[in-house]
């Protein structure tokens, strides 16, 4: 293969114009060195103000979290303090159930003996008295048979008072020579 030169020899330019060309080119490369300098300048005030920005906001978090976590301290303390109230509460509701408990306990024994004694005949009396549950047992004493019969109707009567039973009547003779008869019987006691 051939090979041609069609070129002829390269002239050589005098310096003066490559002073020029090289003096324009400077002067052309300015404005864009200056734009380079403009952009890494505000490229490190972004970057700058960026790393301030986000620094302040987590400096901005971190007081929220500690700010947070005193809350959840003072929180825990007042749930810590409610659930010991709750366990007073609970233990004064307890104390209080127990006494209307005994209150409630009180009225039928109230009411029991003034039934009793407001159904008692003259000449009539009581030597042991048991209540239990609902049952009532009686033993007493009295001048006569009919002052028994009627102790049992004042008691059927009064409403209070339901299957009476008279288990057993007995005479003794006691100094003096008076008569007296024991006698045991037993209801069931309604309390309302």
């Amino acid at each position: 293969m051939i090979k041609l030169n069609l070129l002829t020899k390269a002239e050589k330019l005098p310096k003066k114009r490559v002073k020029v060309k090289r003096e324009k080119l400077r002067e052309a490369e300015k404005p864009r060195i200056l734009l380079l300098i403009l952009v890494l300048i505000l490229s490190f005030g972004f970057i700058s103000y960026s790393y301030i920005w986000i620094n302040d906001g987590i400096k901005n978090e971190k007081a929220q979290l500690e700010n947070l976590k005193k809350k959840k301290k003072e929180l825990e303390q007042i749930i810590k303090d409610l659930k010991n109230y709750q366990n007073i509460k609970n233990e004064l509701q307890m104390k209080i159930n127990i006494v209307k408990e005994i209150k409630a306990g009180q009225k039928v024994p109230i009411l029991l003996m003034y039934q009793l004694s407001k159904n008692l005949p003259d000449l009539v009396w009581l030597k042991e008295l048991r209540f239990f549950n609902g049952k009532l047992t009686i033993s007493g004493s009295a001048f006569s048979n009919t002052l028994i019969a009627d102790f049992i109707r004042n008691l059927d009567y009064s409403g209070y008072f339901k299957n009476i039973n008279l288990k057993e009547t007995s005479k003794k003779t006691v100094s003096g020579g008076n008569e007296i008869f024991d006698f045991s019987l037993e209801s069931e006691f309604l309390r309302e």
